[in-house]
């Protein structure tokens, strides 16, 4: 089992199955999108995509979860609280990319979740969730959160997408 990231959308475009896909077919540096959601390279599955809509069994469970981690373990402002609240009140998809372990290093596995994630900042802006590091938009930590959980792998991945800020 592998950490979960989440891409939290508050608008159109939202992303499907079929956009991921062709993403992946483009610009995605040899990863594919496989049937079944997983992102591999060679053989090598890195990670599991699933989108999560209003109205299906994890869509309002799972932003109830990042409320709370805002108002219980959130560790920021104020003004920074209410912006992530004000997103989580517009969200229309969740996109949750668990990384999984496998043969790769991690730095492997966190390529494809750095592209896709990039491509969304470009096509539907929204935020970034990880329990480890908190609420990103773009490669701007808008809250971080007071969890203890095993830091090191996503610590690695928001450094990567944010340049090592």
């Amino acid at each position: 089992m592998g950490e979960y990231v989440h891409y939290i959308c508050p608008r159109e475009p939202l992303p499907t199955s079929e956009t991921i896909a062709e993403f992946f077919r483009q610009d995605a540096g040899g990863f594919e999108l496989e049937e079944e959601a997983h992102i591999v390279k060679s053989g090598i599955v890195y990670a599991a995509v699933e989108i999560n809509l209003p109205g299906d069994d994890l869509f309002a469970p799972e932003l109830e979860e990042f409320r709370e981690r805002v108002t219980k373990l959130g560790n920021g402002t104020p003004e920074a609280s209410a912006r992530v609240l004000g997103v989580l009140d517009e969200t229309k998809s969740i996109v949750t990319v668990q990384l999984l372990s496998g043969p790769g290093s991690a730095e492997e596995a966190e390529k494809p979740v750095n592209l896709l994630f990039a491509h969304f900042d470009r096509t539907c802006p929204g935020m970034v969730y990880s329990s480890v590091v908190g609420f990103w938009e773009g490669d701007r930590q808008i809250l971080a959160v007071r969890w203890p959980t095993r830091p090191n792998a996503l610590r690695r991945l928001w450094r990567s997408l944010t340049g090592g800020r």
